[in-house]
């Protein structure tokens, strides 16, 4: 099969729904695979030889990362190590963050960084960030006396969507009604996410908490924003939207 040359990565367009194929490389070797829409409006792979093979190795590989390269051309890695060589190999490392999930003020990101929404097409938002009050463009729209009832860094509650606690909201001071702040969001967010905004930072969505199982990615450094605005039609195999239990930002 013909190898999908490295090139570099392009800025993102509007054609999210209007391509029908996408080749996937996988340790040098593409599988071009045509997708249609189905009866639902989500994208649905078009079978073939080359799919079944493509699906064996999604398959095998429970730690499959999916990284886009542009519209129809996606990088498949199977650990962390074959996604930092490639990053670095094209001249975007991914700095070596420590883990900060105790320390919240070591955090730099914020809801500028990353949007998260309920529905398709960013609609009804979920406020996660509680560092965005010093970022005057960040689109939070929150509510300054909206609070999360229980204390964790960002990070944390970022790095396990499941724990009802972490996103679990009050007002300050507490009214009689909690209900009322942010009442759309869903308490806890796993497993709810359809769409995604990401600016100025690099996003990865896993399946799993804790940062485990298969992985998306979303590249928007340098000051890009890049997105996803409906996760059931994104041409991975296997269906995004509903599906992310954490997410982690670097730089």
């Amino acid at each position: 099969m013909t190898v999908l040359a490295c090139t570099q990565e392009n800025e993102q367009t509007d054609l999210e729904n209007e391509l029908d194929y996408v080749n996937y490389n996988f340790q040098g070797e593409t599988f071009q695979v045509f997708f249609e829409e189905g009866a639902n409006g989500e994208l649905e792979a078009v079978q073939s030889e080359t799919l079944n093979l493509l699906d064996a190795i999604i398959e095998k590989n429970e730690n499959l990362i999916y990284h886009d390269i542009d519209e129809t051309n996606i990088m498949l890695f199977q650990n962390d190590e074959g996604l930092n060589k490639y990053l670095a190999s094209i001249g975007k490392p991914l700095e070596n963050l420590a883990d900060n999930t105790n320390k919240s003020s070591n955090f730099p990101f914020d809801c500028f960084n990353l949007e998260i929404y309920d529905n398709a097409q960013y609609q009804r938002p979920i406020l996660w960030s509680t560092n965005n009050q010093g970022n005057i463009e960040a689109p939070c729209g929150i509510n300054r006396l909206c609070k999360f009832a229980t204390f964790v860094s960002d990070e944390a509650r970022l790095k396990n969507l499941a724990i009802t606690a972490n996103w679990t909201k009050r007002l300050s001071p507490i009214p009689a009604d909690p209900s009322n702040c942010f009442p759309s969001q869903p308490t806890p967010p796993n497993d709810k996410i359809s769409s995604v905004r990401v600016r100025s930072c690099f996003a990865r969505f896993y399946e799993h908490a804790d940062y485990r199982g298969r992985s998306i990615t979303r590249d928007a450094r340098p000051n890009r924003t890049r997105w996803y605005g409906d996760l059931g039609k994104v041409r991975y195999r296997g269906k995004w939207t509903n599906r992310i239990s954490s997410i982690k930002l670097s730089n």
